[in-house]
């Protein structure tokens, strides 16, 4: 029988050893509480299973390479943060800023954003599997080259977001602002809302050079 294409939850035990992250030794946490600031100096991947990071700062955090399985972030500050080459398992990101992080050449399995910024991501060459972006704002986000299979962007704002050469399967867009989008021809095949047919009509005839507008007597 076929699997729901929702994102699996996070396996999180309800008691955790608390960690203060402004003074870890290293990345490697099992069953553990995450909080605090980060310090400017960290400098490794982290390694996480069955975690929580609540309210923490990592804003410029160098972590490329991590893996998280199992792992809530709510309410934290990854604004810049090096991602890439992350593998993320059942991992639900909440409430949380995300400016401008490198997430490229990531894989996800079972992924959710829900409520976060997202504006000037970095998301190009990810390849994933049940994901899901919930009233996320993902201005200018870059997803140019990702491949992405039972994805949804429910009520998401991508006004600007770059999908060039995207390759999805069983994607979703529905309640999204797609206002300005690059490489919207390339979100084929698709489910939408019927509001939002008029936009990417926009987009389809402008790819093939079809021009609406008043007839020009010669």
């Amino acid at each position: 029988m076929a699997r729901s294409d929702r994102p699996l939850p996070p396996l999180v035990p309800t008691s955790l050893e608390s960690v203060v992250l402004d003074c870890v030794p290293h990345g490697e946490w099992d069953n553990a509480l995450l909080s605090g600031t980060l310090a400017a100096d960290f400098d490794e991947p982290f390694l996480l299973t069955q975690a929580r990071i609540e309210r923490a700062s990592l804003v410029g955090a160098s972590l490329a390479g991590s893996r998280l399985v199992d792992v809530v972030i709510d309410g934290c500050d990854l604004s810049g943060a090096d991602l890439d080459h992350t593998a993320l398992s059942r991992v639900e990101v909440r409430n949380s800023k995300l400016a401008g992080v490198q997430l490229a050449q990531s894989r996800w399995h079972d992924v959710r954003f829900i409520d976060c910024q997202l504006d000037g991501a970095n998301i190009r060459f990810v390849r994933g599997e049940f994901v899901r972006f919930e009233r996320c704002r993902m201005r200018q986000a870059e997803l140019r080259d990702s491949v992405l299979t039972a994805v949804a962007w429910w009520d998401c704002d991508l006004t600007d977001a770059d999908v060039s050469n995207i390759k999805i399967v069983r994607a979703q867009l529905h309640g999204s602002n797609v206002a300005g989008m690059v490489g919207a021809t390339c979100l084929v095949p698709i489910a939408l809302d019927a509001q939002q047919a008029p936009a990417f009509a926009e987009h389809f005839m402008a790819t093939m050079g079809i021009v609406v507008g008043d007839r020009v007597e010669d």
